[in-house]
């Protein structure tokens, strides 16, 4: 959303108090109709949902700095800012959507000591991720540059996550309001789609064991069969996608397969653990005091309603968006602060 080169970032701010550019609360529209953000070539309406939120909480995020540091310049601010809305979506990424993707409880456990460590808030720290989390912690390359495994790239291709087709509702009387499928609501179709219906009710409307035969990867023989012809019964060239695009079995509660779970989970700490902003840098001389209490204090439910209040009484129950609106779910955010 912030672009990965100084003209683009800069097109998307408006120079002024660390803010980005928002017409009427949504993204700017550019002159092939689909909104203007850091990167839009694979645009369909769950991108401008998350875009037009995110870039929301960081001008959110901008205002709060503001307000407690008058004197800093629009780079500074807007630098901050920055850092504290990435520092957020981690958070979210770690501790709220991958618990939900992978609904075991063991793995939520373990997903919030990858964020603050095992033990509670409060107790004193014993200089190790496992107990303290990663979090402010020591950066850790593992002896190699910032990089992240070619695998771990393949894995979060996940377009058969995508739904055929999205139900509309109305997020007052869950009436349906309209069936919209993927081609509709791709590029140009999203933005339609959001003028239509509104983000609120888009919003609420979204609300490895070693393999040695293909029979291992799916239970269907005749798939297996399709695919040992195409390996030459060789499972050890199977493409990583091919392999957990057919993988026929999942642990209980997982959103997708075991060798995608094994990949992400080797990159999960990784991905934390090998950058300074999260580590040696995750702390008020670099973020603010504000901005570690901002991150600390939110979590995707928080941001939700910040930005759309109007979903506050179907969120009241549901700590966790990721999960459905229509269950109850306990999360707990005060115990996971991160130990400063």
């Amino acid at each position: 959303m912030y672009g990965s080169d100084k003209t683009t970032n800069h097109s998307l701010r408006i120079m002024q108090d660390g803010k980005m550019r928002m017409v009427n609360g949504r993204l700017p529209i550019g002159s092939d109709g689909i909104p203007e953000t850091g990167f839009n070539r694979n645009w369909w309406v769950g991108l401008e949902l998350m875009h037009t939120l995110f870039v929301s909480e960081h001008n959110a995020i901008a205002d709060h700095l503001k307000q407690n540091h008058p004197n800093w310049s629009d780079e500074r601010l807007f630098q901050t800012a920055r850092l504290i809305n990435a520092a957020l979506m981690a958070k979210i990424h770690t501790v709220d959507w991958t618990p939900a993707i992978l609904k075991n409880y063991t793995l939520r456990e373990a997903m919030f000591a990858n964020w603050r460590g095992f033990l509670p808030y409060g107790f004193p720290e014993f200089g190790n991720p496992a107990t303290d989390g990663i979090m402010g912690g020591e950066r850790d390359l593992a002896n190699v540059p910032f990089s992240l495994t070619e695998e771990f790239t393949a894995l979060y291709r996940m377009h058969p996550l995508l739904r055929d087709s999205l139900q509309v509702r109305n997020y007052q009387n869950n009436n349906l309001l309209t069936t919209s499928n993927t081609q509709d609501h791709a590029f140009q179709g999203a933005t339609a789609l959001t003028d239509t219906y509104g983000l609120t009710n888009l919003f609420y409307s979204f609300g490895l064991n070693p393999i040695t035969d293909f029979t291992d990867i799916n239970p269907n023989s005749a798939l297996a069969e399709k695919l040992r012809d195409i390996y030459n019964d060789d499972v050890e060239m199977i493409d990583v996608m091919i392999g957990s695009y057919a993988e026929g079995y999942r642990p209980p509660g997982y959103g997708f397969g075991e060798t995608s779970f094994q990949i992400f989970i080797a990159m999960a700490s990784r991905r934390l653990m090998a950058d300074r902003f999260f580590t040696d840098d995750f702390r008020a001389e670099i973020y603010s005091a504000e901005g570690l209490d901002w991150v600390d204090d939110n979590n995707f439910q928080t941001v939700l309603i910040r930005h759309m209040p109007e979903l506050a009484g179907q969120l009241e129950k549901v700590e966790n968006p990721f999960f459905p609106w229509d269950e109850e779910n306990e999360w707990f955010l005060e115990e996971y602060r991160v130990r400063r």
